[in-house]
């Protein structure tokens, strides 16, 4: 395990849920972790307000999220001018399945938890988060955390995430 600790005390966090209960788990969770500032949103329009004026480092979004919804919060989130587009964002799913993983993965979330959280939970992939960074990416349809989670070894070709925005290449692959 790496001896490594981040500076959480320089950080600060957006936290928004519904769900008043999960909001405060996750905002003493960050401060028992000494995270420097933690606002907290009930709803997505609280939350778009309190994005427009400040940068966050960390994001934990309800995916169920009143107003607009968690995966359409975080698409925002990534298209803002200021540091938090590059935030790293936990979506916090209340019944996990494969639409809702994909749609958070897919609106640019870094990490997906499912309920019940732990603090050990919490702690593991926050950690991991911040000490094992992924490439971030920024196309016309994309913003966010690299999707892959392992190196494709038999890739050939040129890697169209590199290319000039707005323009697209078809790459040949033979193995």
């Amino acid at each position: 395990m790496s001896t490594l600790k981040p500076d959480y005390a320089a950080m600060t966090a957006l936290v928004a849920f519904s769900n008043p209960q999960l909001l405060r788990i996750i905002y003493h969770f960050l401060g028992d972790l000494g995270v420097g500032d933690i606002h907290c949103a009930k709803g997505s329009l609280e939350a778009l307000r309190l994005a427009e004026g400040n940068s966050y480092d960390l994001c934990f979004v309800d995916h169920d999220l009143e107003d607009m919804g968690g995966p359409d919060l975080t698409r925002f989130l990534r298209t803002t001018v200021n540091a938090t587009a590059q935030a790293l964002i936990f979506t916090v799913v209340t019944a996990p399945d494969r639409d809702r993983v994909v749609a958070a993965r897919d609106a640019g979330a870094h990490e997906i938890l499912g309920l019940p959280l732990t603090t050990g939970l919490l702690h593991n992939r926050l950690h991991h988060a911040l000490m094992n960074p992924k490439p971030f990416v920024q196309t016309p349809s994309f913003t966010g955390p690299c999707r892959r989670r392992d190196q494709l070894v038999l890739f050939r070709g040129d890697d169209r995430r590199l290319s000039e925005p707005g323009t697209r290449r078809v790459m040949a692959v033979n193995y």
